[in-house]
């Protein structure tokens, strides 16, 4: 969309496969975080109508909200510094798999057994879907509404954007849902269903043509809702004064020397993407039920043919990743013996032990199997993800418990045990 007018719509591909239906400019598709933006829209307007303030500690509107060393706000949420640790990540290290399904329930029963963050509030940034259930349920709390309805009743409707909804449950019968697919081999195709029941972070399902309305408000708003889409943009800067480039939902960046607004959205085989120039009134949106999908890519060379006088469009070729270089073994086998043993974490409520065998050491769950481990440094060891980063922490010449680390969980601890004979057997594989 250039100017208000839409210059380009058009579908490719199917919608199912299995019943060769085609995809239409009204297929939804579930566009993953780009709910956030609606997320952060409906805090906006809460405090516009004076029912938060963004500066406020998160208990001031969700009292059951554990407590950490230093005190979460709105806004550190709506920015990704809150140091909240992400619920995928926390979630894979309780055992749960990609495949089993979460409700908004779930993941809070997860938050309140927290103890500790990632990092102080606001000193980084750390994308997380976390924050973002958070909001929804303060949403909830305040207006005593299901998040669902409230969004629906009070930005979808007033905006236009009748075949947009948010589905809590992925059974829920979508109209014009298009199934999403991944590939496992070079030719077959597998449905990959989004088993997250989530809201605040994700499961929005829209259209392109919703979609494009949606964004236009960015650079040509409807009446009444200039202030809040200028609100969405807002940027605060770390602590330490760097740039943060993650506004209400949205990212506030630079793509060729000229300004954008953009999100990506992934979720199941779903692959979405938005970008907003708003110096240049150009909207552009991409929705794909195909997980090779390259939005980001699609997205880039668009505005490139559209914003340049000279067609130049750069693909980047996809390359398998070269084994990592393996890290010289530094810990002596003895020391390593030391280690074997059971640990628990009272912040994803699991068991995993650490084992010996002809020489190499392993950590099993009774979820995810047996991960070899190879040592880095003293005392540190890597693993398959969700068990990528493992440090153990020694006291008085014993092994007091260990530290897990995989990308956006920082430090969780587990703690030595001794278990009862019955409760070791459950560790069996």
């Amino acid at each position: 969309m250039s100017e208000g007018n839409t210059i380009y719509t058009k579908a490719f591909g199917y919608s199912s496969l299995e019943y060769h239906i085609p995809n239409t400019i009204e297929t939804t598709f579930n566009t993953g975080s780009l709910a956030k933006q609606v997320t952060a829209m409906a805090i906006v307007i809460l405090e516009e109508e004076g029912k938060l303030s963004y500066d406020e500690e998160v208990q001031k509107y969700l009292p059951e909200f554990p407590r950490f060393d230093q005190p979460i706000t709105i806004r550190h949420l709506l920015h990704h510094t809150s140091g909240l640790r992400s619920l995928h990540d926390l979630l894979a290290l309780a055992g749960w798999r990609g495949d089993d399904f979460r409700t908004n329930d779930d993941l809070m029963r997860f938050i309140h057994l927290q103890r500790e963050l990632n990092f102080p509030p606001g000193s980084q940034f750390s994308y997380s879907n976390t924050g973002y259930v958070v909001l929804a349920r303060i949403l909830e709390n305040i207006n005593g509404e299901a998040f669902d309805q409230w969004v629906r009743s009070r930005i979808f409707e007033p905006l236009g954007m009748e075949n947009t909804t948010i589905e809590p449950n992925y059974q829920n019968v979508v109209p014009m849902r298009a199934t999403s697919y991944y590939h496992s081999h070079d030719t077959v195709y597998e449905r990959a269903s989004p088993y997250w029941g989530y809201t605040g972070a994700g499961n929005m399902y829209t259209s392109v043509g919703d979609l494009l309305s949606w964004t236009r408000n960015f650079y040509d708003p409807q009446d009444g809702w200039a202030h809040r889409f200028q609100a969405l943009t807002s940027l605060d800067p770390l602590l330490n004064g760097e740039p943060n480039l993650y506004g209400f939902g949205v990212f506030v960046d630079r793509q060729k020397g000229r300004d954008r607004i953009q999100h990506a959205g992934v979720i199941g085989g779903y692959r979405s993407f938005v970008a907003i120039y708003p110096k240049n009134h150009l909207n552009i949106v991409i929705l794909s039920n195909f997980s090779n999908t390259r939005v980001g890519e699609l997205s880039d060379a668009i505005a490139h043919i559209l914003l340049t006088d000279r067609v130049e469009v750069r693909w980047t070729t996809r390359r398998n990743k070269r084994p990592e270089a393996r890290e010289k073994d530094t810990v002596s086998l003895q020391a390593i013996e030391t280690l074997a043993g059971t640990y628990y974490s009272p912040e994803v409520e699991t068991f995993v032990s650490i084992r010996m065998q002809n020489g190499s050491i392993s950590l099993y769950h009774p979820r995810h199997g047996t991960i070899p481990l190879r040592p880095t440094q003293n005392q540190t060891f890597k693993g398959d993800w969700p068990f990528q980063h493992i440090r153990f922490v020694q006291k008085n010449d014993s092994t007091e418990g260990l530290r897990i680390s995989n990308g956006r969980v920082h430090n969780l601890w587990f703690r030595r045990v001794t278990l009862p004979p019955y409760q070791r057997s459950n560790l069996k594989e």
